[in-house]
């Protein structure tokens, strides 16, 4: 829910209206009597405003001061919002687009399809001509994309790629990107190498815009593809107007989408729900998340709230976790990964090392010890055999 100066209501004011709703809900007798004018079983519905309509493409399409003519581009609408928007979009831009999933029927959204789907573009991408692929989420706030090779790029890829260009043109304020406790270590690496700072919020695109405002950013987004560019107007995430970005940042700079984002190295991680019976704070969740966390993950080890990062001290780390409290289901949500590429080489040195003493080991044992073993055992038959033979010699005289 968005505020009259477009930005999303804070949580308390959310829970007041959802607490009211709830109320009313619980007493049918409080609703509103219907209009005499609605048939029987019709739900109530807000007319679409078709200048207003014309107005977000146009202001869309007023910030692309790029040729995107080249571009040759396969779009999942995911039967939701970007059917109409998308369409005129790519069409004032001059993109060469192809549409998938255009035809909303009230149940299809999502329907095997769009960003939570995105392999199935980067399949047809990948068989095909197109040098890009844009995969929305049914309302259109977020977007996915994938490499003329069909490979999935996500919003950390998107983040690192816009930061560098926004930086290289002034408009990355105080060198700061703003992600969340889920973006991939490999991230904060490539943006520290370009010598950007990234800070981590709470997952949510809501929480990524309080830090962005708190922090003076310019740039923040989740990996799941919510991007918020605040170098304009934007309030929040707009999938169409991160696709037009990335397809300019593209078209400017002559690059592919795989070649600008070919040194993001996405480390491993891993994500754990653990089941609970009831959803605590982890300062109050007892000795399992405690030990899971200490000393190692974010909103753990005396950090004093959930997913409260410290990003120096996590740097100096070579594990970071980070946990987070999912709330539609009792789970919480735990997922280690690799501050650095440093701890894997370790890893693999180690065991290159248990590899070739092992190897050595049996090579010594089989040409050496092996001998002496048996020359031994040789020895001590003869010895025995000889002690027999004077015992026997003694016993006959």
């Amino acid at each position: 829910m968005f505020s009259g100066d477009g930005y999303k209501l804070p949580d308390s004011h959310e829970l007041a209206i959802e607490k009211e709703i709830f109320a009313l809900l619980s007493s049918p007798e409080g609703l509103p009597a219907k209009s005499a004018a609605a048939g029987e079983g019709s739900a109530p519905s807000l007319p679409g405003d078709a200048a207003l309509r014309r107005a977000y493409v146009e202001w869309l399409a007023s910030n692309v001061a790029t040729d995107l003519s080249k571009l040759r581009v396969l779009v999942d609408c995911a039967h939701g919002a970007a059917t109409v928007e998308a369409p005129e979009l790519f069409r004032a831009c001059g993109i060469q687009a192809t549409f998938l999933n255009a035809a909303p029927d009230g149940k299809n959204i999502n329907e095997g399809c769009g960003a939570l789907h995105p392999g199935t573009v980067a399949a047809a991408v990948a068989r095909s001509e197109f040098d890009l692929g844009v995969t929305f989420d049914g309302d259109a706030d977020r977007v996915l994309f994938s490499d003329a090779n069909g490979n999935v790029i996500n919003g950390d890829a998107v983040l690192l790629l816009a930061g560098r260009d926004m930086q290289a043109h002034g408009r990355l304020a105080k060198s700061l990107v703003v992600a969340t406790t889920m973006s991939n270590m490999g991230l904060e690496i490539a943006l520290k190498h370009s010598g950007i700072v990234m800070l981590r919020a709470n997952v949510g695109d809501k929480y990524v815009l309080e830090e962005m405002r708190k922090s003076g950013a310019t740039l923040g987004g989740e990996q799941s593809g919510h991007v918020i560019f605040r170098d304009g107007e934007a309030t929040t995430g707009d999938g169409l107007l991160t696709a037009v970005r990335v397809m300019e940042i593209m078209a400017r700079s002559g690059r592919s989408l795989a070649d600008l984002v070919s040194d993001l190295k996405v480390l491993p991680q891993t994500i754990q729900n653990i089941r609970v019976r009831e959803k605590v704070p982890f300062a109050r969740g007892g000795a399992l998340f405690r030990n899971r966390g200490a000393g190692a993950g974010y909103g753990g080890g005396g950090h004093g709230r959930e997913d409260a990062p410290d990003c120096e001290r996590d740097r100096r780390r070579h594990h970071a976790g980070f946990r987070r409290v999912i709330t539609s289901v009792p789970v919480r949500n735990w997922r280690p990964v690799m501050d650095t590429l440093r701890e894997l080489a370790e890893l693999w040195n180690l065991g290159l090392l248990v590899a070739v003493f092992g190897i050595l080991g049996w090579f010594v044992y089989s040409v050496f010890l092996r001998k002496f073993i048996r020359a031994r055992r040789i020895a001590n038959l003869r010895f025995k055999r000889m002690a027999r033979e004077r015992t026997e010699e003694r016993l006959n005289h």
